[in-house]
């Protein structure tokens, strides 16, 4: 795809560079998690397409601004916000894929999407070294130096890349060229498992934003009915696919959450549909409290740690717990959005 620079709005541009400077790193600071919620509220009759151009640059230049903020002084937990911006940039170039430019000759997107993966799972690991103490139950959390070094080395590498002047320019050429000439009908098997890999229907850039918007989540609550039988059956978290499995279910769960999130104007749910999205979002929060145990008691098998047998037993119980509490409050089978 060759990317044009020359047709952009003046204002665009010049907006675009204050925001991103090329590259810059600023200190820790938590100003830029505004602009993650700071896109317009968007008329429910906006088509796909306009959705794109209205609010995905918003939300990639808030995650921009935010990267510039990590620095050598950043710790864990000060990581948090960082990681839901790409989180949220991620999702966004996910949703509205369908209204991305592209052409066979180059596809920017097969660039970007990987590389915010990169950031999302760099910035996490670096995170839980403040969040797996925490769930543990230690109040006092100290370091390792090595530790905290290797992580944000890892942090570093991924910005190193992001924050290029060379990326940041076709990144933003790449925004500049949403339109409904230049949007690319991407294959299924280059689009996340979690939004329309698995979701039969292809929107066009002129197709309702709510129609559109209403089939992936449908496509993601059929995906979440059909994995809950064969997750709740589980008596362990212990090999690779039961854990696999477990993380899969709480991702597919979570981003059910972020869709009504990020466009409640356009989803609109109903009364009913908001109680069952608080259902959801106790679950996301117990299946999260699980991921830190989790991350735990593998730290403790590699550390062959004298507390690994303790830790398993507790997790047990804890699994134990909320699968009952699943099938007796989240009615999955049932759901309706």
């Amino acid at each position: 795809m060759r990317l044009k620079t020359l047709n952009r709005s003046l204002s665009w541009s010049l907006g675009l560079i204050l925001v991103l400077g090329l590259g810059c790193r600023t200190p820790q600071s938590q100003s830029a998690a505004s602009g993650l919620d700071a896109a317009a509220t968007t008329s429910p009759k906006v088509t796909y397409g306009e959705l794109a151009k209205q609010q995905l640059s918003a939300v990639i230049t808030a995650t921009t601004a935010q990267a510039k903020t990590f620095t050598d002084q950043t710790l864990p937990p000060d990581a948090r916000v960082l990681r839901k911006s790409l989180g949220k940039a991620r999702a966004y170039i996910d949703i509205l894929v369908y209204a991305l430019p592209g052409d066979r000759k180059h596809d920017f997107f097969l660039e970007l999407r990987p590389l915010l993966d990169e950031g999302y799972e760099k910035v996490g690991t670096f995170k839980d070294l403040y969040d797996v103490p925490q769930a543990a139950g230690q109040t006092n959390i100290t370091y390792d130096p090595q530790e905290l070094a290797t992580q944000r080395a890892g942090v570093d590498k991924f910005l190193s890349k992001y924050l290029a002047p060379d990326f940041q320019q076709q990144l933003a050429d790449f925004l500049g060229d949403i339109s409904a000439a230049k949007a690319w009908t991407r294959n299924k098997d280059d689009l996340s498992k979690l939004f329309w890999r698995s979701v039969a229907q292809v929107p066009t850039f002129n197709t309702p934003a709510s129609d559109a918007l209403h089939a992936l989540t449908k496509g993601q609550i059929v995906q979440l009915q059909a994995a809950e039988p064969a997750l709740l059956a589980l008596g362990h978290l212990s090999n690779d696919k039961d854990i696999d499995d477990f993380h899969n279910f709480r991702k597919r769960s979570r981003v059910i959450l972020d869709m009504y999130d990020y466009f409640p104007t356009i989803l609109a749910p109903s009364a009913q549909a908001k109680d069952q999205l608080s259902i959801i979002k106790d679950l996301v929060s117990k299946y999260g409290q699980l991921h830190d145990r989790l991350v735990g008691y593998q730290d403790a098998v590699k550390a062959r740690s004298p507390k690994t047998a303790d830790l398993l037993i507790q997790l047990d119980m804890e699994w134990a717990a909320v699968k009952t509490w699943q099938k007796n409050t989240l009615h999955l089978a049932t759901l309706n959005l």
